[in-house]
């Protein structure tokens, strides 16, 4: 069975300064084939972490709440749930 590497998402939950911004954004991630991954450009704030991978034709997602202090962050944990039919 192949594995399926998912794609990562960071948005802004509140407390940011969207005042510039024209819509919604999202920060994506480059996930390695091990399914670390990595977020540049994020201010401080919190944030949803949100990870997604199609398996099968069907969608399956995992969401986690992260708060960045103007530090790396490190060893965040995303789990995907397979949904059952």
């Amino acid at each position: 069975m192949r594995a399926v590497t998912p794609s990562v998402t960071f948005f802004e939950r509140s407390g940011h300064d969207n005042s510039a911004a024209s819509s919604f954004r999202g920060f994506p991630g480059r996930v390695n084939a091990s399914g670390e991954f990595e977020v540049r450009g994020l201010t401080p704030g919190s944030y949803t972490a949100q990870a997604e991978v199609s398996k099968d034709g069907r969608g399956h997602t995992g969401r986690v709440t992260v708060d960045v202090a103007g530090t790396n962050v490190e060893n965040v944990l995303i789990t995907i749930a397979m949904a059952f039919p």
